[in-house]
């Protein structure tokens, strides 16, 4: 068991852990989706082309929405600001973001921390 005042990742004490998962979903999509459309193909069920077409919209739709998702859902539960964002309001490179929320890094504006034994909200 981890010390009572550890650190804890960013996302599991904002209960935001979805988010990985929504960024691995593209990745799948697109193998999948290119096999799945050539097999309906082959059947005569749909084009090729519409079907790749279909597949690649998706693999977008899902990427974009992760993007969304890291950029604007992210925010600070002590003083509501932007987690994934320095403070002059650019965005923080993914990798850099994803290392510091897996470290439990304080928030840029206030210093809030990610602690074991607190709530997230407060």
């Amino acid at each position: 068991m981890r010390a009572l005042c550890a650190r804890m990742n960013t996302l599991e004490a904002l209960k935001k852990t979805w988010i990985t998962k929504l960024g691995g979903i593209e990745f799948y999509i697109l193998p999948i989706g290119l096999v799945g459309s050539y097999l309906l193909a082959s059947m005569d069920v749909i084009s090729l082309p519409v079907g790749a077409g279909l597949t690649f919209a998706i693999s977008l739709m899902s990427a974009m929405a992760y993007h969304i998702c890291v950029y604007y859902t992210l925010k600070c539960p002590q003083c509501g600001k932007n987690l994934s964002k320095f403070n002059n309001g650019k965005n923080i490179p993914s990798k850099q973001l994803h290392n510091g929320f897996a470290s439990g890094k304080p928030c840029r504006h206030c210093g809030w921390q990610p602690e074991y034994g607190t709530l997230a909200g407060r």
